[in-house]
């Protein structure tokens, strides 16, 4: 969809959606671990609102958890 992949992230065990610049480089990594169809149905909001609805978890992060 335009310059936005769908992809699945293995280490997470998830799909996520993310823009991309050059073909084959995703140019934001997210830790969400959605299902395909909910990825699909968010994007399909976004074609249809112009919005965004959710969030995506970033990359992890190395040191102690700050809660």
């Amino acid at each position: 969809m335009g310059r936005i992949v769908v992809w699945y992230n293995d280490i997470e065990g998830g799909f996520n959606f993310s823009r991309y610049s050059a073909y084959g480089t995703i140019d934001q990594y997210f830790a969400n671990q959605e299902g395909l169809e909910d990825v699909i149905q968010e994007l399909m909001e976004i074609v249809r609102t112009g919005y965004r609805i959710g969030g995506q978890a970033g990359p992890p992060r190395p040191g102690p958890y700050p809660g």
